[in-house]
């Protein structure tokens, strides 16, 4: 299957590693010195969405920060869940945010217009998959880039070898992830790589 199961030890799989990219999106955040780090979490009933919360959790921790549950709210990758969650949490005025996915950062982006909040200037945006709509977004979102053609392709060997015997499942295989900089942090990349602002 493509993403971890339930039950991992007896079924081959192929997924991404949705724990350290989450924890790289915190530890940026908490590198640009933000204290008050809010999370919009994707649902709990899957693996993605209990391995990014992991992940977020344990960035923080290594900055020396406590996961705080007043600016948490969880959503169901969808755009207006995104939305939802993020009006629930701003009366919290959280400084920056980790979506657990591209599209409810869309719609958490557009709660954040209509509240008259400015992004990055008032409160800093990184998500989480990579898909197209963060590079056209407004403002270009930051996000964890999931390798997902590589993940399906991986996949399909994965199931051939199975079939003809090549391999002895199971097998599990995590893919690296990308944090790629962009607009919605407030931070910019150098030619040279490194981050600055």
């Amino acid at each position: 299957v493509v993403g971890r199961p339930d039950v991992p030890d007896r079924i081959s799989y192929v997924d991404v590693d949705n724990v350290g990219g989450a924890r790289q999106a915190a530890l940026h955040l908490c590198n640009m010195g933000f204290s008050r780090i809010g999370y919009l979490g994707a649902p709990m009933s899957t693996s993605a969405g209990v391995d990014r919360l992991e992940g977020f959790r344990d960035g923080l921790a290594t900055c020396g920060k406590v996961f705080d549950p007043d600016l948490r709210a969880d959503g169901l990758f969808s755009e207006q869940s995104g939305y939802e969650a993020m009006h629930k949490i701003y009366a919290q005025r959280p400084e920056a945010v980790f979506v657990a996915s591209d599209t409810m950062a869309i719609g958490a982006l557009r709660a954040l217009r209509e509240l008259g909040v400015s992004v990055p200037e008032d409160i800093c945006i990184v998500s989480f998959d990579g898909l197209p709509t963060s590079e056209t977004s407004t403002p270009a979102l930051t996000t964890v880039r999931q390798p997902i053609s590589q993940t399906g392709i991986r996949a399909v060997e994965v199931l051939l070898g199975l079939v003809s015997g090549e391999l002895t499942g199971p097998i599990a295989e995590i893919l690296p992830t990308e944090l790629v900089i962009r607009d919605s942090c407030g931070a910019l990349r150098r030619p040279d790589g490194a981050e600055v602002g």
